[in-house]
């Protein structure tokens, strides 16, 4: 049997381009955004981690984002990270079985 780390099958990021989002759910602590083609974003807010729904693009020196969500309409979904350690995290996962 594999352990969870060896199941694991990060893609790029650039595999969510021009996808839709089908859906939203938790498991346990984690946020997992299920995105058309079997991808799906795996995010953890630890402690001080934020995930905001934003109507502009990120300035270039906005440096509380950890990760950028572009959608059609204009708006930005971002996971910002407010405490001194920066442990928020986000993974693109590509298959059931990766959960």
């Amino acid at each position: 049997r594999c352990s969870f780390g060896q199941r694991l099958r990060a893609v790029t990021q650039h595999a969510l381009d021009g996808r839709r989002i089908e859906g939203l759910r938790r498991i346990g602590k984690h946020l997992v955004i299920e995105v058309e083609g079997g991808l799906r974003v795996l995010i953890h807010l630890m402690s001080a981690g934020r995930l905001q729904l934003f109507d502009k693009r990120a300035s270039l020196r906005d440096r509380t984002s950890r990760v950028l969500i572009r959608i059609v309409d204009g708006r930005e979904l971002r996971l910002r990270e407010f405490g001194t350690k920066q442990a928020a995290w986000a993974k693109v996962l590509a298959g059931e079985e990766a959960l």
